[in-house]
Formats: C-alpha cells, sequence, structure tokens
C-alpha cells in the first residue's frame, strides 16, 4: 500500500479502493468469459465424440518427441491420438478439423497435412491442433513429408512440388512427364533424390531437377518402395509376367482359359547413386501379385517384407539380409500387409498397426485391444425390457428402461451372425460354432447348453434352435440332408425329415416356431429352398428362393432377398421380395441397395425396415412403397423393430454402436456405444447418449469422450455436470 501511496494515491484507504476495483474487474471478467463460453457451448449444440480403442482406419503413425510419445491419425471424426508408449495408453485425443480428411504425418509426429474439400492443403501442429502455414495452390491428396520432417512434397499429374515446413515456401518444383494421380513418389532421407514409380520408375535429382536414372529391371517395378536411412540403397519390388500353369482341377475346365499368365513377384536392391541393380531375389508366384509391404531398418542392413497372396495363407513375413539378398528369418504371417510400419527412434521397436514388435529378436510384444469392431448381432427380449448386442470379443446386455448397460461381459468367438431371447427374458441364446452359448442376461452367467447329447452318439453337423427354445434342428455328418428335430425339454428326438440338401446354412423360424425355411446347397452347386412344418413332419420345396431372410409377425409372408449375378459388384441390383406364402406369389418387391443387407418386419407386421449403406428405408408390407428414410452415421448392419413399434434399432457399426430412430418422425432419438472387457476381464465402458449432446455412461467415461463444438474438440470433463442426464436420456425412448 505505501507503494501505492507513493505513486501519487493520496491515502491508503483510496489504494485499497484501487486494488478491489481491479480485482472486481478481473473476477467479472472471468464471469464474462465462463458466460460466454458456456453460452457458445449452448448455441453450438455440443456432439459427443467417443474415443474407445484403438483409432479406426489408421491411416499413418510415427514416434514424437524422440520417442516419448506415439502419434496415430485416422480419419476426419477421429482425428489425431496420442498414446504413452510405456503403457499404450491414449494421453489425449485432438480434432483436427471437422470435414477434413487427414492426408500425411511427419516421421517426427509433428505435423500434420490436412486437405479439406478440394481447398489448399494446410499444414497443422499436432500437439496443439494449430494451422502453422497453408500451401497455395495444392489441392491433392498425394502428399507426404521427408524423412526429417522439413518438406512436404505435393505430386501432382506431370510435375511434383518442394515445400518448405513450417514456413509453407515453394522451395522448388521438379517436373516429372508421365507422372498421373496413383503413381508412387518418394524422397530419399537427405532429400536429394525423388523415386517416382508408374508405368516406370525413374530417379530424379531434386536439387537441378533433372532426371538421374531410369530403373531397368526384367519385369515392372511396383511399390510399396523404401529407402535406407543413409540414401544409398533402395528396395522395390518387381512383377514378371510367367507362363499358364492351371491347376489339376482347373485344367481342361472352361475356367482355366480365363486365369492370367502365372507371375513371379520379386525383391530388387538398387544402389540409389547409380541406378544400378544389386541384387533381384523371387518372393512369391501366382496368377496375380500379392499385396506387400517392405522397410529397411538396422542402419539400412536388413530388409523386413509383408506379402499376402492369392490365398490368406500365403502370408508371410520376410527379414533379409540386405548384403547378399537373402532370408534371415521367415515368420508365417505375423505383420498385417495394411498396417502403417513405424520404427522407434532407437531401433528397438517396430509399430504394425496395433501390434509391437521387437527388431533386434523380432518377436511380438503385445497388441493394443481394439473394441472397434461393429456389432455382431442385437436382439431385444419379448418384453422390450432388454437389448443384447453381441460381439466375437463380448457381450453387453442394455437395460432399456433405463438406458444403461446393465451388464458387459467378455465372451467367446461366435461366428455367427444371430442372437436371440427366449421367452425368459433372462435367456440369451448365441450360436457357435459347434454348441450353443446360453447366458444369463442379468447375472452374466452361463446356462446349461440346450443341445441333448445323441443317442447314437452321431455328432451333428449343424444345428438351430427355435425363437421358443422348445425345437432343436440337426442335421448329422453321416446322414446328408435329413433335418432331425429334437424336443428340448424331454432330449427326445421327435421326427425326422428329408433328405433335401446337404447342408442348411442359415435357418429362419416363424414367429410361432412352427414353420422352419432353410436354404442348402444339392451337388454339384445347385441351390434349394425348403419350407418345413416342424409340427406335422411335413416339408415341401419353394420354387424360385433364393436367400429367405425373415418371417412376418403373422407367419404369412415371408421375406427374400434376391440378386441377378453372383458377384458382390452387383450388389447395388438386389431385390427384397415378400413373398405371401398361402398364395404362393410376390406380393411386393424393392431394392436391397448395397450391402450390408437385413430386414426386419414392425410388430403388427405393417411396415418392413430394410438397412442401406448409408441408413434405413421403411416400406410399407402390402405394397412396397417407401414412406420414410432414417439417416444414418455409417452403413446399417443388423435392424430390429422395438415391441412397442415405435423404435427402429441398427447396429453392425464400429466399436458396437447402436441406435435408435423413431419411425413416426424419422429422427435419431439415441445411440449406444460400449467396449467390452479386457483380457483380464476389466474395462467395460459405456455411454448412451441423444443427439443433443445429453448423456449417461460408466463411471469415469469422461476421460474416454470429446465434446465437439464447431471446429473444436474439448474434453469430455467440460459442462459434464450440466450434460450428463440419465433422466433425460431414458425419456428419449419412454418405456
Amino acid at each position: 500500500m505505501a507503494e501505492l501511496v507513493s505513486k501519487g494515491y493520496r491515502s491508503e484507504d483510496s489504494a485499497r479502493a484501487y486494488v478491489r476495483g481491479v480485482l472486481r474487474m478481473v473476477v467479472a471478467c472471468f464471469l464474462l468469459s465462463t458466460l460466454c463460453g458456456t453460452c457458445a457451448f449452448s448455441a453450438l449444440k455440443p456432439e459427443l465424440v467417443p474415443q474407445l480403442g484403438w483409432p479406426e482406419e489408421c491411416r499413418a503413425q510415427a514416434w514424437a518427441d524422440h520417442g516419448r510419445s506415439f502419434v496415430t491419425i485416422a480419419n476426419s471424426v477421429d482425428g489425431l491420438a496420442i498414446w504413452d508408449p510405456k503403457t499404450w495408453r491414449v494421453l489425449r485425443h485432438r480434432l483436427i478439423r471437422a470435414g477434413g480428411e487427414l492426408v500425411a504425418l511427419s516421421p517426427n509426429g509433428k505435423y500434420v497435412a490436412v486437405a479439406s474439400g478440394g481447398k489448399p492443403v494446410g499444414v497443422i501442429l499436432a500437439s496443439t491442433g494449430r494451422e502453422v502455414c497453408r500451401l497455395a495452390g495444392v489441392m491433392s491428396s498425394g502428399c507426404f513429408f521427408s524423412a526429417d520432417s522439413t518438406l512436404l512434397v505435393d505430386a501432382q499429374k506431370g510435375y511434383a512440388r518442394l515445400w518448405r515446413i513450417p514456413t509453407g515456401k515453394l522451395v522448388r518444383t521438379i517436373l516429372t512427364p508421365g507422372l498421373e494421380e496413383g503413381d508412387i513418389v518418394r524422397m530419399s532421407p537427405d532429400g536429394s533424390l525423388l523415386l517416382v514409380v508408374g508405368e516406370r520408375a525413374a530417379l530424379w535429382n531434386t536439387r537441378s531437377g533433372k532426371l538421374l536414372h531410369v530403373l531397368k529391371n526384367d519385369g515392372k517395378i511396383i511399390g510399396p518402395v523404401a529407402f535406407s536411412p543413409d540414401s544409398k540403397l533402395l528396395a522395390t519390388s518387381a512383377d514378371q509376367p510367367g507362363w499358364r500353369t492351371p491347376t489339376e482341377f482347373e485344367a481342361g475346365s472352361p475356367e482355366a482359359q480365363e486365369w492370367e499368365v502365372a507371375r513371379t513377384f520379386s525383391r530388387v536392391m538398387w544402389d540409389a547413386r547409380t541406378g544400378r541393380r544389386i541384387w533381384s531375389k523371387p518372393d512369391y508366384f501366382g496368377p496375380s501379385p500379392p499385396t506387400n509391404s517392405l522397410l529397411l531398418f538396422d542402419k539400412g542392413r536388413k530388409l523386413l517384407t509383408t506379402t499376402e497372396g492369392w490365398h490368406m495363407e500365403d502370408a508371410t513375413t520376410k527379414v533379409w539380409n540386405v548384403s547378399n539378398g537373402k532370408v534371415i528369418r521367415k515368420l508365417p504371417g505375423s505383420v498385417n500387409v495394411e498396417d502403417p510400419l513405424a520404427i522407434s527412434p532407437d531401433g528397438s521397436m517396430l509399430a504394425a498397426g496395433p501390434s509391437r514388435y521387437s527388431l533386434p529378436r523380432f518377436s511380438h510384444l503385445h497388441t493394443i485391444p481394439s473394441r472397434d469392431t461393429g456389432s455382431q448381432a442385437m436382439s431385444v427380449s419379448p418384453d422390450g425390457q432388454k437389448l443384447a448386442v453381441v460381439r466375437q470379443e463380448s457381450i453387453t446386455v442394455w437395460s432399456l428402461d433405463r438406458v444403461a448397460a446393465a451388464r458387459i461381459f467378455a465372451g467367446g468367438d461366435w461366428p455367427c451372425c444371430d442372437s436371440f431371447f427366449l421367452q425368459d427374458p433372462k435367456a440369451l441364446v448365441v450360436p457357435g460354432y459347434f454348441d450353443f452359448d446360453m447366458w444369463n442376461a442379468e447375472t452374466g452367467g452361463r446356462l446349461k447348453s440346450p443341445i441333448p447329447p445323441r443317442k447314437d452318439g452321431e455328432k451333428p453337423q449343424s444345428f438351430l434352435l427355435s425363437p421358443n427354445g422348445r425345437l432343436l434342428l440337426s442335421m448329422s455328418e453321416s446322414e446328408d440332408g435329413v433335418l432331425h428335430v429334437t424336443d428340448v425339454p424331454t432330449g427326445a428326438e421327435t421326427h425326422a425329415i428329408g433328405p433335401h440338401v446337404r447342408d442348411f446354412s442359415e435357418g429362419v423360424f416363424s414367429p410361432d416356431s412352427r414353420l422352419f425355411v432353410a436354404e442348402g446347397y444339392d451337388a454339384p452347386s445347385i441351390r434349394h429352398t425348403f419350407i418345413y412344418d416342424l409340427a406335422g413332419g411335413e416339408s415341401r420345396e419353394l420354387k424360385g428362393f433364393e436367400e429367405p431372410q425373415a418371417f412376418s409377425p403373422d407367419s404369412r409372408t415371408l421375406a427374400e432377398l434376391t440378386c441377378p449375378c453372383d458377384s458382390d459388384d452387383c450388389s447395388e441390383a438386389a431385390l427384397w421380395q415378400l413373398w405371401d406364402l398361402p398364395e404362393g406369389r410376390v406380393r411386393a418387391s424393392f431394392a436391397a441397395g448395397r450391402k450390408p443387407h437385413s430386414l426386419a418386419f414392425s410388430p403388427d407386421g405393417r411396415l418392413v425396415a430394410t438397412s442401406q449403406d448409408s441408413g434405413v428405408q421403411i416400406h410399407r408390407a402390402t405394397d412396397g412403397v417407401l414412406v420414410r428414410y432414417l439417416e444414418s452415421s455409417g452403413p446399417v448392419g443388423d435392424i430390429r423393430f422395438h415391441p412397442n413399434g415405435r423404435l427402429v434399432i441398427g447396429g453392425g457399426f464400429a466399436r458396437g454402436r447402436v441406435q435408435f430412430w423413431d419411425v413416426s418422425t424419422g429422427r435419431r432419438v439415441l445411440t449406444l456405444i460400449s467396449e467390452g472387457p479386457n483380457e483380464k476381464g476389466k474395462g467395460g465402458f459405456w455411454i448412451a447418449y441423444t443427439p443433443d449432446g445429453y448423456y449417461n455412461g460408466s463411471k469415469g467415461i469422461e476421460v474416454r469422450i470429446n465434446w465437439r463444438v464447431g471446429q473444436k474438440l474439448l474434453p469430455g470433463r467440460v459442462s459434464a455436470g450440466r450434460f450428463r442426464r440419465p433422466a433425460i436420456v431414458s425419456s428419449v425412448i419412454g418405456l
């Protein structure tokens, strides 16, 4: 105070008044900024961005901060994730730019190149999300950073441009005649060479812009490519035509004439300074070049290659001696060829997608647990109070009356895309490979298997359980085509029907468990569809049927999926047909769209919901007229109507996401996401949220979510107290 008095204030009282005024002003500014931030938060309608598990579609990854952190980028929704390499837990997520495409990550993990809607490429600082420069006139997504992260190369048709980072200054334009979109362009680590692999493979001098060498090989040079750390060596692959070699099965058949000539796929090592081929070693032989990747490591002394050929079992990973081209180690299928590769700064660890390998021993260290698989199957209990989402690694049972995950538990490996509740809402049935798993949906405990032992000791080849849980249908390995009907409560086989087809791959029960439709194949590949009366033991063939999908609630209508050709490319021509079984005619038909395909009848049978590549369509069951389209955040797989008939439930998304729509309005009202337990049985996070941003979730879920407000990404703890509203979330379903 004495100091303030000495500066001209008349007394200590006036000095204190001055201090109080300053403090009031600071507090007022703080409250005003908080209020404005809250108003902006509310006005822009915050959107939840869940971040659970490994990012989807990981496009690139790199070590940052001299190996102290690890950066991955995915699509514009997931943005960027920064990991702790010691625990492999996410330290933080960052949304780079809504609507943008992350096209490149610098090797040091510091910069991210972003292309948005044909606009010039912007370079973003990964740590803060701040744009450091924008490259004038650049509209290509074919960008990559130099090895030292100081240059960004933009490959356009006919030329390539080098930009200085972070200033964004154009350093040089190199004319590269013949360079087309999609060609491979890479720069040597010292920045002196530019490699272009298209119709030909050529090396250019980046300083003079002149063509140095054209790589001459017996076969066509193809990608990917890799330079050694000292820029002296270059590793590529080559496709060399061979001769026709049809297999014994195909010899003499018309299909044998359609085969391309067999090819030899080779690994080639070059002297990058002279363009001279050092050695070429065959790596694969087949009808077409394999999917592959390669990487030089250990100061350029070793070459890592991955190959996935015509068959999945052909996948191999090899470590080569660069000096002589000999294979040091061969590791069958240990690295996914589509995963991005990154080596730690000290050269001790290889990151290949979610997996980690020790480079000195080349042994697998661990894989980051990923819970991003889509929901495999959904089922709603008869009373409408429970929803089961079954995935390969876990089962989540949702309590719909309060919109919360009642139980999340680890399971096994279920190949079937189907599951259902029995009449007892506690009993959840999940088909497996060789048996049925029955679970108590409330406790997560296993129930007794419904498959009784056969008296003759025969092992069932395939089997299905009726919706009421009373009938078991099975086929034995020796009696092809005979459908055995077993009464589950007594374990006695009541009768057998057939033989008809050698196997039934999938079957459709009527809601009352009286009728059963099965599709199978007779030798050699003739398709048959039969309908069985399980009570009377009668059967008849349904002529003209292809893929039976679902019965209407009154069992009079059967939905069928047809496709005019066998190729996946004609999925747009697929049709849904609704058959009137008593009259034996098609009552309605409409386009099925692209895969995945799923159909469900409403509880009253008046509406039909079908999945589309970007949403759900609602049709009238009487004539197939489209009455409403439900927009989705991604392709919809499995579809269910809620027993109340007001809601449509769609699954099949990443991270087990499930969406709810209001049939009358077409508005999406709720989204559920669950993450199953890890290998130690811990975890099991879940969240349920509305389009308005209100949510309910497991304890601590705030550290696993972000808020997207306009172009900003805010941590989950921001305004969590205001938007965590279980009552509001439960009211949107209104059960």
